[in-house]
């Protein structure tokens, strides 16, 4: 099973979710990242998943703090946006 350990020490909890990178494979993921102590750990979680044999990972920067307080609706646009590939609308 693959593992994080460079982000094992800022976090156990975002650690131990990346225990179950060999679980996670087959599931689409969205990686919202922003300039905070975290991304490292949002790259290096992309790789394992990718090495892991995800193909279906999505990984979005947004400029903002960690809480993206001031980004929320640029937060929830990714998300839509990234919904919108998982189940695109049928032509009418």
């Amino acid at each position: 099973m693959l593992k994080l350990n460079a982000c094992r020490q800022t976090s156990s909890a975002t650690a131990r979710g990346l225990d179950y990178a060999a679980a996670l494979k087959t599931c689409p993921v969205v990686i919202v990242e922003s300039h905070d102590r975290k991304l490292s750990c949002d790259k290096e979680m992309k790789e394992v998943l990718r090495k892991a044999g995800d193909s279906q990972v999505t990984e979005t920067y947004i400029e903002a703090g960690h809480s993206y307080s001031d980004r929320g609706i640029a937060l929830q646009a990714a998300i839509v946006q990234w919904l919108a590939t998982l189940f695109p609308l049928a032509p009418k």
